[in-house]
């Protein structure tokens, strides 16, 4: 009989080779949406260091040029350093988030690895206490991806406070 499995596979007569193969990849669909997710994250990480060093940069020039707060200039640069250090806790919380939900992500993406090596190894093995992993990584992986929408969300949240704090600023509110 050519195509037929292997005795000691737990399907062998119930499944065929390519619906095997299908199974195994299926987790793949959600890899490819969690590396999508994760290109975004590491797209938002990156601008929020670079407005962290930015605002750092302005913050150690303030400091430079008014290292005493007795000089005449200072109060007109008091109001700047204020919002500078709420702005970088603020930036720092979203930093936070964001490493929060990458880090979710990428185990999301190792689970989902894993779901697809626990598939092929039902298929082939028979071990009773194998049957049910696969769908219990799959949840894992999907609770995991959950949570980094969450962090998203919450970075998303403090964004817009930063935004709408900047704007207020520089409209005299």
């Amino acid at each position: 009989m050519t195509g037929a499995l292997p005795a000691f596979c737990m399907n062998a007569t119930a499944i065929s080779a390519p619906a095997m193969i299908q199974t195994i990849l299926a987790p793949a669909v959600m890899i490819s949406a969690t590396g999508l997710f994760l290109l975004s994250l590491n797209a938002r990480h990156a601008a929020i260091f670079a407005r962290i060093r930015i605002l750092t940069d302005e913050k150690a020039k303030i400091m430079g040029h008014f290292p005493d707060i007795n000089e005449p200039d200072f109060p007109s640069c008091e109001l700047r350093f204020k919002s500078i250090e709420i702005q970088l806790n603020m930036l720092l919380r979203r930093a936070r988030y964001i490493r929060y939900a990458i880090i979710c992500q990428a185990l999301g993406v190792g689970v989902f690895v894993l779901t697809s090596l626990t598939i092929g190894l039902n298929l082939l093995l028979a071990f009773g206490w194998l049957v049910n992993l696969p769908l219990i990584l799959l949840l894992s992986g999907m609770v995991l991806i959950l949570i980094g929408a969450v962090f998203l969300c919450l970075d998303e949240y403090v964004a817009y406070e930063v935004i709408l704090m900047d704007v207020k600023r520089r409209a005299g509110y």
